[in-house]
């Protein structure tokens, strides 16, 4: 399944690569877009391991479906993703969190 990348940020030594989701909180992710998608945030810091890349999966709405969010910590545990919820503000913040302490 294809997949890419969506915002590449870089802050200091750090290049935050992003895959970005907008769904409801209701709306249902295929586990294979999933995998996918945490594969792609991982081969794009295999592929360039001399510089400090931190992948990202973020959501705007955390989903409703506990056996989704158990799959998606599952998956981003096995690639060495992190996964933020929440707005676009949110995000930031926690973004910036990650940049001190990883």
């Amino acid at each position: 399944m294809p997949s890419d990348i969506d915002i590449l940020l870089k802050k200091k030594n750090k290049i935050f690569a992003i895959e970005a989701k907008n769904y409801l909180s209701t709306t249902y992710m295929k586990p294979s877009m999933i995998k996918a998608d945490m594969k792609t945030l991982a081969n794009y810091k295999k592929q360039n391991k001399s510089q400090n890349i931190i992948p990202i999966f973020s959501i705007t709405n955390k989903p409703s479906n506990k056996n989704l969010i158990k799959i998606l910590e599952t998956e981003a545990k096995k690639n060495g993703v992190e996964i933020i919820y929440g707005n676009h503000q949110s995000q930031i913040e926690q973004i910036k969190v990650l940049s001190e302490i990883l």
